[in-house]
């Protein structure tokens, strides 16, 4: 068994419990990113894949989140993980988008190893649907902001509007276009090449 075991309450307690080393890894992420020399090897490493020099300024970054909604322990974590930047990096962090790989992608590894697939992903897609439509703390709103354990545990006294990523696309076996992945290693590697185009 890895993970969480398909058990969410226990990816959850880890976000819990690891919130201030996850706070630290993002922040050195984030300190990275906004370092001024970022901006100038990126374009560097731009004019070098495409031969010409970058014709607008940089943009902020956009953090991409890849997770499963059918397990525990990532399913677990997302939310969580995802507040946490949204507090540490109030310009940019709650843009994030999150890639959310949907319960069939698992059923290949046998009925054994997915009992608890579409429960979990219910369950985790309910609570990035809660954390987006919150808008707490805007004009005219009654709802308050989040003020969120995890945010406490990682010593973080700032409160969010909304919770979770900013924009979730759900990656399943089966394209609109009917295409069919022959396994989840399959869409994994097609997932991961599409990030990289992204990012060049």
């Amino acid at each position: 068994m890895m993970g969480a075991g398909q058990f969410r309450a226990i990816g959850r307690a880890i976000a819990m419990c690891y919130a201030q080393p996850i706070k630290d890894r993002l922040s050195l992420s984030i300190n990275r990113l906004n370092n001024p020399a970022a901006n100038a090897e990126l374009a560097s490493l731009y004019t070098k894949a495409v031969g010409t020099p970058p014709s607008v300024a940089a943009a902020p970054p956009i953090a991409i989140i890849v997770s499963s909604l059918a397990g525990g322990t990532g399913a677990g974590l997302l939310v969580d993980v995802c507040d946490i930047l949204r507090a540490l990096e109030p310009t940019w962090g709650g843009d994030s988008i999150a890639l959310l790989y949907t319960p069939e992608v698992f059923l290949g590894l046998g009925d054994g190893a997915v009992g608890g697939v579409q429960p979990n992903s219910l369950a985790a897609i309910s609570e990035v649907l809660n954390g987006y439509w919150w808008h707490g703390g805007t004009e005219n709103s009654q709802v308050p902001r989040k003020s969120l354990t995890a945010l406490k545990a990682a010593g973080l006294a700032n409160d969010i509007p909304n919770s979770g990523p900013f924009c979730s696309y759900l990656v399943g076996s089966t394209s609109a276009g009917g295409v069919q992945y022959t396994s989840d290693l399959e869409l994994f590697e097609t997932v991961g090449a599409a990030l990289v185009s992204w990012a060049t």
